[in-house]
């Protein structure tokens, strides 16, 4: 049965020691404002026996689980015996579930390993470096192999990735959105929670509205009413806004390439997809 969550269509406005106050005491909450520590980038490619003055190419790609989720931490083994000679270590994905390993023509595989157990066997189908497939074996339903790219090793990874995003009401609990699909949403606040710290949003009045109104794009048009936006902690933004969504309607809701991380990194667009207070079947 779907839960049916009734939208505040008048957004409550919190303090931010409120807010922060009800998200550190709450032991989920202060699990997703825990940031993932960035990996050197030196360490890195010497994961991979490349350097930085190598022209060899890396194939990388994000890994997602069934609700969208980048998957951090994930242990790749080539089962290649020339992929060996380059690293002793299995490759891991990184804070944005990204992995980069070497770039081989031909059929190459992998064992994905998950908490130090087998999650999956991942196979990459090379043809050139702009014709790359996956395909894999004994996934869970709705895993994503997404984004999937070559990249040279001369130059450091570049990607800025929505990993996760969170909407909290009040002092309930935080409800995690899935990235494929949604039944139902609360309004209050969203936490989108990045692969890395983003930009700061200039405080000036409207400038939160500009922001939303050039990097999120609502799908059918609505009007996006930004209340509020603060760094919270690390690579967690929060969001407080007013969405006037109506029930029974299908929604997309997408994160533009606009929105940048402290460093200047581009994001690379997402798209939430959701139906408001189903009464009738939307089309998941």
């Amino acid at each position: 049965m779907k839960q049916k969550i009734q939208i505040n269509l008048m957004a409550v406005f919190l303090s931010i020691l409120f807010a922060m106050t009800n998200c550190y005491y709450n032991p989920i909450v202060n699990g997703i404002l825990n940031p993932v520590e960035e990996t050197n980038q030196n360490s890195f490619l010497g994961l991979l026996g490349l350097g930085f003055g190598s022209s060899d190419l890396l194939i990388t790609s994000q890994i997602r689980d069934g609700n969208g989720v980048a998957m951090v931490g994930l242990g790749l083994t080539p089962n290649t015996a020339s992929f060996l000679s380059k690293s002793s270590s299995p490759y891991t994905t990184d804070a944005g579930g990204r992995f980069y390993v070497p770039y081989q023509f031909g059929r190459s595989s992998y064992q994905v390993f998950q908490n130090g157990s087998l999650y999956f066997t991942l196979i990459l189908n090379v043809s050139s470096s702009t014709s790359i497939s996956a395909e894999t074996s004994g996934a869970p339903t709705g895993l994503e192999i997404s984004n999937l790219i070559t990249y040279s090793a001369s130059s450091p990874p570049n990607f800025f990735e929505l990993v996760r995003v969170f909407t909290i009401q009040g002092d309930d609990p935080p409800v995690e959105v899935n990235l494929h699909n949604q039944n139902a949403f609360n309004v209050n606040y969203l936490y989108l929670v990045f692969s890395e710290e983003p930009e700061s949003i200039p405080v000036e009045e409207g400038a939160v509205e500009s922001w939303v109104a050039s990097n999120i794009t609502v799908t059918p048009l609505i009007n996006l009413e930004a209340i509020n936006s603060e760094l919270t902690s690390g690579n967690i933004r929060q969001l407080g806004y007013a969405f006037p969504f109506g029930s029974d309607t299908l929604y997309s809701v997408t994160f533009g390439s606009g929105i940048k991380s402290a460093s200047g990194k581009n994001l690379t667009p997402r798209t939430i997809v959701f139906c408001m207070e189903p009464n009738v079947n939307c089309g998941f």
